[in-house]
């Protein structure tokens, strides 16, 4: 059985806006862009898939508590709208995106 989306969700530009601002204000210069796409969880409730895209050649070993930093502040900024679905961020360089691409 699917369950619906709440009523109140923020479009897909609006969180990849939000995505953008909240990384780049934590990762500056290494974050080029921000994919969203929706999905759902292992529940079936609806939930989106947020793909920070990284300059090439940056790795994200020693960011950890950023990366935690940005998954929260995300959410927060959903939340605070109405939107109650979850955010999966993931981050990934656009030639590490190609290869996983390719491997579908």
């Amino acid at each position: 059985m699917r369950i619906r989306a709440p009523a109140s969700v923020l479009s897909k530009e609006e969180v990849r806006a939000a995505a953008l601002e909240i990384a780049r204000a934590k990762l500056k210069s290494w974050v080029l862009d921000a994919l969203v796409e929706d999905d759902t969880d292992l529940d079936g409730r609806p939930c989106l898939r947020i793909t920070i895209v990284l300059k090439p050649g940056k790795s994200l070993l020693s960011r950890g508590q950023q990366t935690g930093e940005i998954s929260l502040a995300l959410l927060d900024f959903m939340l605070e709208r109405g939107d109650q679905r979850w955010a999966f961020v993931h981050y990934a360089t656009q030639a590490e995106l190609e290869e996983f691409a390719n491997e579908e």
